[in-house]
This record gives C-alpha cells, sequence and structure tokens, in this order.
C-alpha cells in the first residue's frame, strides 16, 4: 500500500497577478485563500487512481487578480489550470492522483551507437546534461552520453589525460572531472596522481601531487562545492 501525503504548498505553485481596478483607496488589496492547505491521498502503486479531491481559490482582496496553478509532482495533476477572479470571486481546482508514475523500474535500453568499447572498471560523473564517462585508458577517449535523446556524442582529448589505471575515483566539480588514484595493474603499487577534464575547453590539466593524500586505490571521493574529499582505500 502506498500512501502518498503531501502539503499542497509543496506540490502547487500558485502565481498571482494583481490587475488595477476600480476600488477605494482604502479596500484592500487582491489577496488569495485556500479552502484547505494538506490533502492525503491513498492507494495502491500501480492500482486504480484514488477520487480527486478539490481545493476552493479564493479571492479575499479588493482587487481583480489573474492566477495559474502548477504541480511539481508528476504524479499530480490540477485542472484548471489558471483564470481570473474578481473581488470575492472563487474557482474550483481539482487535483487528480495518477497511481501508475509512482512505479519503479527501469524504463528502455541505452543505444551502444558511438558508446564506448567495453572496458573493465570506468567511471563516470553527471555535469548537469549528460553523463561523461572515462575508460582508465588514456588511449580511450571519454565520451557523453545524453539521456533524453539516448545518443553518445563527444570525443574527449587524450592529450594530458592520466595514466592507465582501475579503481580510481571520479567527481565533477561543476565545470571539471576530477580523475585520481586507482593502481595501474594489480601487480603494481597503488598511484597518488589524477588529471581534471574541462569539456568547455576540451582539455586535460595535470594535479599537483604536493600534499595529496598517500597512494590509493578503492577509495571514495565526494565534491563538496569547493573541495574534493577523498577517504578510506588500500594504499
Amino acid at each position: 500500500m502506498l500512501v502518498m501525503t503531501r502539503s499542497l504548498a509543496t506540490l502547487l505553485l500558485i502565481t498571482v497577478l494583481i490587475l488595477p481596478g476600480c476600488r477605494n483607496s482604502d479596500d484592500p488589496e487582491a489577496a488569495i485563500g485556500l479552502s484547505a492547505s494538506t490533502f492525503s491521498f491513498t492507494c495502491t502503486e500501480g492500482g486504480a487512481n484514488p477520487p480527486d479531491q478539490t481545493v476552493t481559490l479564493t479571492n479575499t482582496g479588493g482587487s481583480v487578480l489573474e492566477w495559474t496553478a502548477t504541480s511539481s509532482a508528476p504524479w499530480l495533476t490540477v485542472s484548471p489550470t489558471s483564470g481570473s477572479l474578481g473581488i470575492s470571486g472563487a474557482a474550483l481546482l481539482t487535483m487528480s492522483v495518477n497511481a501508475t508514475s509512482q512505479i519503479e523500474g527501469w524504463t528502455g535500453s541505452t543505444s551502444t551507437v558511438g558508446a564506448l568499447a567495453p572496458v573493465e572498471g570506468p567511471t563516470a560523473v553527471w555535469t548537469g546534461s549528460a553523463m561523461l564517462v572515462w575508460s582508465g585508458s588514456p588511449a580511450t577517449t571519454a565520451k557523453f552520453y545524453d539521456p533524453a535523446t539516448d545518443t553518445w556524442f563527444g570525443s574527449a582529448s587524450t592529450v594530458g589525460a592520466p595514466s592507465t589505471r582501475m579503481l580510481f575515483s571520479a567527481v565533477w566539480t561543476g565545470t571539471e572531472m576530477i580523475i585520481w588514484g586507482g593502481v595501474t595493474t594489480f601487480c603494481s603499487g597503488p598511484l597518488n596522481t589524477g588529471a581534471r577534464y574541462n569539456p568547455s575547453t576540451d582539455a586535460w590539466t595535470a594535479m599537483s601531487v604536493t600534499g595529496a593524500p598517500t597512494p590509493r586505490l578503492a577509495h571514495s571521493a565526494v565534491w563538496t562545492g569547493t573541495h574534493m574529499i577523498v577517504w578510506g582505500g588500500d594504499g
């Protein structure tokens, strides 16, 4: 059983435009009111939709207003989505839930056209618009994948790319992908080197090893917004 309880303020964005009209100077400006602010929908995930619920939108002020209502949840719709309310006017909004949109699961399969050749242990970061994948080999170019169009694109420069490695970390800074650490082979020692890749310039920049963590592989790394933090791993 899936219970969906949400605040209307979270799910519905109501935008108001106050229109000038004939009113006394002492009359209040237009003001919007709701008959309720919290609603609860109960249904079985993937089952029948629960009954619709309604909320009354009112103009409690002294001017005409235009309004729009949108939902921030994919499973919730509202109707109507816009309108005009005169002084003391009211509008009835109907909220409907689509229970099937809550179902979790994999959808479709990604295209392999233009994808990287199969490799062991690549890493990927999300750039904000595409997935950027680096194989772990300086001889193999990094590539981008756009899930919106299901296409692979780009061919990152290999000049200055990190040396061959596996079990390394990758983070996205907002403008660059940082590759660090790892190990070349299981018979070699771990690394504490790395490089930064900037898609806007298509260039790799080597990282300083001064003050770097001790060489390691299979570690974790995160980007805080200003710094990369490295923790754990085998050294």
